[in-house]
């Protein structure tokens, strides 16, 4: 994201230069705005890092929610397969394994957050919504394997 903000004010003022002719008076009007371009791009500069702690900051807020709301689900399965039957409470034990790997990959991709750099940001993100992803299918599973009927 820096990387691009920077590209743009670099060629903001690159441009300028070439339509202001290259030889500028102090006193024209196209020092002024170039003067102008230049303090622009600066401000653009200066906000991209808060820019891109917001989004982080937000980004990982939602996914702890995500993950608060996940362990919620896992505890009321947990209930619901202490009164299923044999049939369910067994199919159950095998997709909660998977859910709970799937839980703590989860887990781990989330603090993986706080350490990413500008550069491995796209790809942290990446990882941790394709890991929540994965426990969202493992507690359809898990949800699948406790509607089994004993009868």
């Amino acid at each position: 994201m820096k990387k691009q903000v920077v590209f743009f004010c670099s060629g903001v003022l690159v441009g300028g230069l070439i339509l202001a002719g290259c030889s500028v008076d102090e006193d024209s009007e196209a020092y002024e705005e170039l003067q102008e371009l230049r303090d622009d791009a600066r401000e653009r500069l200066e906000a991209a890092p808060d820019f891109g702690e917001e989004v982080r900051d937000s980004f990982v807020e939602e996914m702890e929610a995500k993950k608060a709301e996940f362990d919620e689900e896992i505890e009321a399965l947990e209930a619901r397969a202490e009164e299923a039957g044999d049939e369910a409470a067994e199919r159950y034990q095998e997709a909660k394994e998977q859910l709970i790997e799937a839980r703590d990959r989860f887990s781990d991709r989330l603090g993986m957050t706080r350490e990413a750099t500008p550069d491995t940001w796209d790809e942290v993100k990446a990882e941790v919504s394709e890991a929540g992803d994965e426990v969202g299918e493992a507690l359809a599973d898990a949800k699948e394997a406790l509607d089994v009927d004993d009868d």
